[in-house]
């Protein structure tokens, strides 16, 4: 049961404001099996990387940003899957006259490919994953803003995900990937002398331990974030969705069933922290989802 459950963690990994490696993992749901997920997270930071030093603004004071996701997962055949997710956000700050902003963010679709999977005597599985997404902002929120809820960005991602599963439920997963960015509408020019703006791609790449059985589920993970190229913070007319963010977060992920509510419901917790970066702020996060598997055929 656990690997099933294995999808909806995403919600619990994500970056606020990024679709980034949580919405993939090394799993398969099965054909005809699904999930639906809903997730609360608070995120907040003082201190922010300026470029790679890390810096305070007492007109920013502390940034906290909070949301409420909704995921979905689909097995179209025990190979293929499709998820779905959307998340409202909101960002606030406590110093300075920034503007809370809160709004719907960015729908995110992928689908999973599983192309590879080899029975390794009776140590474990391997399998190979294939994945691609696209992101596409539903509202027209502020995105040039030191206080924002994303890029407002439409973006395409491609990922590889190598997963080995043993027979007595530890596993092990990397995982890595390229994210394209589109351009964005400013309200006032660029460094180019238009109203667009460029959002840098990025490569991700991030690496995953964890044990589950029917009872439980455990992970620890390490993501990393490199962006290509890009502005920073702080560099004359630079807008922010111009900037290049680039990070390592560390993070723990645990599940455990509510088989008293329903015999497949339960809850989800997570936390996370920011150990480096460009241009994004030295956040810790912490999240708690709900979970419920059930059959649409088969």
């Amino acid at each position: 049961m656990f690997q099933k459950t294995l999808l909806c963690l995403f919600l619990l990994l994500l970056p606020t404001s990024i679709m980034a490696q949580g919405m993939i993992d090394g799993f398969m749901r099965g054909e005809g099996k699904s999930v639906v997920a809903l997730s609360y997270s608070s995120e907040s930071y003082k201190d922010f990387y300026k470029n790679t030093t890390l810096v305070q603004e007492p007109n920013l004071g502390r940034i906290t940003t909070t949301s409420v996701s909704l995921f979905t997962a689909v097995g179209i055949t025990n190979s293929i899957d499709v998820l779905l997710s959307l998340p409202y956000i909101s960002a606030t700050s406590d110093q300075g006259y920034w503007q809370t902003q809160s709004s719907l963010q960015d729908l995110n679709f992928a689908v999973k490919w599983r192309p590879l999977q080899v029975k390794l005597s009776e140590l474990g599985t391997l399998s190979a994953i294939l994945a691609c997404g696209v992101s596409i902002p539903t509202t027209n929120y502020v995105a040039n803003a030191p206080v924002a809820i994303g890029h407002h960005s439409p973006s395409a991602d491609a990922r590889l995900v190598v997963n080995y599963m043993t027979s007595f439920g530890l596993f092990a997963a990397v995982q890595t990937g390229y994210i394209r960015h589109g351009d964005v509408e400013l309200d006032r020019l660029s460094l180019e002398g238009n109203m667009k703006t460029n959002v840098p791609d990025a490569i991700d790449f991030s690496a995953k331990v964890g044990y589950g059985n029917s009872e439980f589920y455990i992970d620890a993970w390490m993501q990393s974030q490199s962006s290509r190229g890009g502005t920073n913070i702080g560099e004359t007319d630079a807008s922010f969705p111009s900037n290049g963010i680039s990070f390592t977060r560390l993070g723990l992920t645990g599940y455990y069933p509510l088989k008293f509510i329903a015999e497949k419901f339960g809850l989800s917790l997570s936390g996370a922290t920011t150990l480096n970066g460009r241009n994004i702020g030295k956040s810790n996060r912490i999240s708690i989802g709900a979970v419920y598997e059930f059959s649409l055929w088969n």
